[in-house]
């Protein structure tokens, strides 16, 4: 018998979607595989991903009860800077300045190894339910 490997896979609308009834409306993109991080190339600049495993921060008003925006970092990246000094951010529309001191990591690993990592429930992970 002989024996084949599997080196690649691909991803994509026409694979699993149904052009006539589409079912979500999202993108995933594999960002790290067997610990090497990967990068999606695209003739299109805003298609390209930064390789490597992320994590967000929720940055919140000064009171802490309002979010103003994420902050997407490497996973390996040191935030504790951010999580002590806070951050600034300028909304690209209206050119607001927002200064937030409050910041949570709000990522959360959802499958390692195949198996799930924790059970979802819609409370626990939105500011706003």
């Amino acid at each position: 018998m002989n024996k084949h490997e599997i080196d690649i896979f691909g991803i994509g609308t026409n694979l699993v979607t149904c052009q006539a009834q589409p079912a979500l409306g999202m993108v995933y993109k594999v960002c790290e595989f067997k610990g090497i991080p990967r990068m999606k190339l695209s003739e299109e600049t805003e298609k390209t991903s930064i390789p490597g495993s992320k994590k967000v921060l929720r940055a919140y008003n000064p009171e802490g009860n309002l979010p103003c925006f994420d902050v997407l970092c490497l996973e390996s990246e040191n935030t504790d800077e951010y999580m002590k000094n806070g951050l600034e951010a300028i909304d690209r529309v209206t050119g607001e300045k927002h200064k937030a001191t409050v910041l949570k990591e709000i990522s959360r690993l959802a499958f390692a190894n195949g198996q799930p990592q924790y059970s979802y429930n819609l409370k626990d992970q939105c500011d706003f339910v």
